[in-house]
């Protein structure tokens, strides 16, 4: 039946994009000058123009992620098919998000386990997703690439990759200052400069302080959850000795600090484990009962005797040295060390009863990457590179609840988990003729990883430690080809890995393993043009095969620890995810623009372990079955000179699961967003004045959420922000 789907997928993909060669035609004899304008990626490591690269990537620009409502990482979401960007219940807070893309994503983080989705910043791995903030990155533009990577990019992965682009010293002084003040006390502040030293050297400042209070009331102590503190700061150097030789060299602070739970409580059973030895208490006030549920959407009843924060400070060093041989061959080396410091303290059930969690880590990584990209003749382009990567991961965590006896205990414990990889991959594509290439990709590497632990409370000095190495060896092969100046297929096989790793269990020192996961992804796609590239039409077919894929269970560690919620990772079995994606813009005129996107997601479990949490007709996490979004720009063009720009954009996408286990899994409801804005850029073009809005229905919708009830008593949700309205003002100078 797999089977069938695949080949049933592949060949409607061949007949619609074969069938889209004889309308590509007649666009050529409009005789229009409307044209979109070329979008330019580097997905393959290369400046290409999207509609000649044979990837699913969507590239947005820094103008664009803000006339289209993209205040932070998660606003992604509504622009990209096929993503979802989901919140940590139950881990580290606000500053956190975990991508997911076509069903394949990370849960939590924090816990031993790599990213399906990784974040790189101009190339570079971010180890972690503590504080990533998306708006203060002084950004030239973000690329999400859907599906496996490892041929190409320094980390190897199963999802996809989101990848940003930050802007670079340049040869002339100039810089922006902006400032927005919006809903909720929102107050930003970014700006950034560069200066040009002389002609062959130039630095860029970039800082930003950006601020907004909580949105979900606690109605124990009166605070609001939810609300966040940002600053950043980077510098960056760009020397050119000669035309042949670039050195970029860059630094960057952020400081990341969130407060207070967002958690809506529809739902408390006092029977749970952690509510019974709660309620167990003699005289214990208040009961862990259905009088702490919450009253309204934006409430709950914690906060009072329970700390909920997450505070993440990161230093990143970058070194990047590029060295153009000879018309034919360029040499690239990158160097990088990221330090990312953490505290989080988690309101375990969202009210004034039952426990806490608690963490303080730190992760210190260094990569070092050696490229080659050039060509041989006229047809053949290759990309080689060996990467290696180090990463250690340092942490104490804990958690307090009561035991049996209804007394509250504390429990912590200590890892120091280190993970150590080498790999080399290769990409070349080979020009048959002039229509038809072929590309075959290879990476092989091998991953380290090593774990010791140790309890702290109640028992000093139980201890545990494990190893695990792994090979890995991903190959990719695609074939594409173009049938004309506006239409481009491909077909690829790719196969992509996770790497295993240990479990990091808070208050407890077992050390649980869990093995690597891969996939095997089958996609057909085209890139086509139409009424003289006033319009683009980008659909893309994929299939997934999921092997040892690894799912989160709720787990409760044995005694002395006191039974408190947490999860981990292990291998759960196969799984099979296909769908169609498409996404299209359209210049109806010079002054209007449209834009459409939209996905088809459907996948299974084929095979389980017998201890995995799940059944065969369990629904897959994070993979709703429909998706789109709607988007309009309209430019009012004025006498003086000046434009005012007017965007809308909605997005849709239908009912999910926050997690795997069928014990903790809840529905996140389908939901809609409006997002809008209104811009003028003054004559001189240096000012520009913004109203916006996001949100702008104040649509109540869940970003994740999981059942305690067995465990702890509860069921919680987190609630997105409401709606949210703003001004913006920019100079450039």
């Amino acid at each position: 039946m797999r089977i069938r789907i695949r080949i049933r997928l592949l060949a409607s993909a061949a007949l619609m994009l074969v069938g889209g060669v004889g309308q590509a035609q007649p666009a050529a004899q409009t005789g229009t000058a409307v044209t979109l304008e070329e979008i330019i990626v580097t997905a393959e490591r290369r400046t290409t123009s999207l509609q000649d690269t044979p990837v699913a990537v969507t590239a947005i620009k820094a103008d664009q992620l803000q006339s289209r409502g993209v205040q932070t990482v998660r606003g992604l979401e509504n622009l990209v098919p096929g993503l979802s960007v989901g919140s940590q219940t139950n881990g580290p807070g606000a500053n956190s998000a975990t991508f997911w893309i076509r069903g394949l994503g990370q849960l939590r983080a924090g816990n031993g386990s790599e990213p399906s989705v990784p974040l790189y910043i101009d190339d570079f791995y971010y180890p972690g997703i503590a504080g990533n903030v998306l708006r203060a990155m002084d950004i030239e533009q973000v690329e999400v690439l859907r599906g496996p990577q490892g041929t190409l990019f320094g980390r190897n992965s199963t999802g996809g990759a989101v990848r940003y682009q930050t802007r670079q010293p340049g040869p002339d002084l100039g810089g922006f200052l902006e400032g927005t003040y919006g809903s909720y006390d929102r107050t930003d502040l970014v700006g950034a400069l560069n200066i040009p030293l002389d002609d062959n050297l130039a630095v860029r400042l970039s800082g930003a302080s950006m601020k907004t209070d909580g949105y979900v009331k606690h109605v124990a102590d009166d605070e609001k959850g939810g609300s966040s503190k940002n600053k950043l700061f980077r510098i960056q150097v760009r020397y050119q000795p000669v035309d042949a030789l670039t050195l970029n060299l860059s630094y960057e602070e952020a400081d990341s600090f969130s407060q207070g739970s967002t958690a809506y409580i529809p739902v408390i059973s006092p029977t749970g484990t952690l509510a019974a030895r709660w309620n167990a208490r003699p005289g214990n006030l208040p009961r862990f009962d259905q009088s702490l549920v919450s009253r309204c959407t934006y409430c709950n009843n914690g906060g009072l005797i329970i700390e909920d924060f997450d505070d993440a400070e990161a230093s990143h060093l970058h070194f990047t040295g590029e060295w153009e041989v000879n018309d034919h061959l360029v040499l690239k080396l990158l160097s990088g060390r990221s330090v990312i410091d953490d505290e989080w303290s988690n309101d375990i059930d969202g009210t004034p009863a039952g426990g806490r969690q608690y963490s303080s880590s730190r992760v210190e990584a260094y990569s070092h990457e050696l490229q080659a990209q050039g060509d041989i003749g006229d047809r053949l382009n290759y990309v080689a590179g060996i990467y290696y990567y180090d990463e250690n991961f340092n942490a104490t965590s804990g958690q307090l609840a009561p035991n049996a006896a209804g007394l509250i205990t504390e429990s912590r414990s200590s890892y120091d988990n280190s993970r150590e990889s080498i790999s080399a991959y290769t990409n070349i594509t080979f020009s048959i003729n002039d229509r038809l290439k072929a590309t075959g990709g290879l990476r092989v590497g091998e991953e380290k990883i090593r774990i010791n632990t140790r309890n702290i409370l109640p028992a000093t000095g139980a201890s545990d430690a494990g190893s695990l190495k792994e090979t890995m060896t991903l190959p990719l092969a695609r074939l594409q080809y173009d049938w004309g100046d506006n239409v481009m297929t491909y077909l690829s096989v790719s196969r992509g890995a996770r790497a295993g790793g240990f479990n990091i269990v808070p208050a407890n020192a077992d050390a649980i393993g869990f093995n690597s996961e891969d996939v095997t992804s089958y996609e057909g796609g085209a890139r086509m043009a139409f009424l003289n590239r006033r319009m683009t039409v980008n659909p893309t077919v994929f299939y997934t095969d999921y092997n040892s894929m690894q799912i989160n269970r709720q787990y409760t560690p044995p005694p002395p620890a006191p039974p408190s919620p947490t999860s981990i990772l292990e291998n759960a079995g196969k799984a099979h995810i296909y769908g169609v994606e498409l996404e299209s813009s359209t210049a109806v005129t010079n002054n209007l623009r449209l834009m459409l996107s939209g996905a088809f997601m459907k996948g299974a479990f084929d095979e389980l372990n017998p201890q995995a949490g799940v059944k065969l007709d369990s629904p897959l996490p994070r993979l709703p079955r429909w998706f789109y979004s709607m988007g309009a720009m309209y430019d009012i063009d004025h006498a003086s000179g000046g434009v005012t720009t007017i965007n809308l954009d909605y997005a849709w996408r239908s009912a999910q699961y926050g997690s795997a286990s069928d014990v903790d899994a809840v529905r996140i409801a389908p939901y809609g967003l409006l997002n809008g804005q209104i811009e003028h850029a003054f004559p001189n073009g240096q000012w520009k004045l913004a109203v916006f809005a996001t949100n702008l229905a104040d649509r109540k919708y869940l970003t994740g959420g999981l059942n305690l009830l067995s465990l702890v008593g509860v069921q919680r949700f987190d609630m997105g922000r409401p709606r949210e309205i703003g001004i913006r003002l920019r100079s450039a100078y």
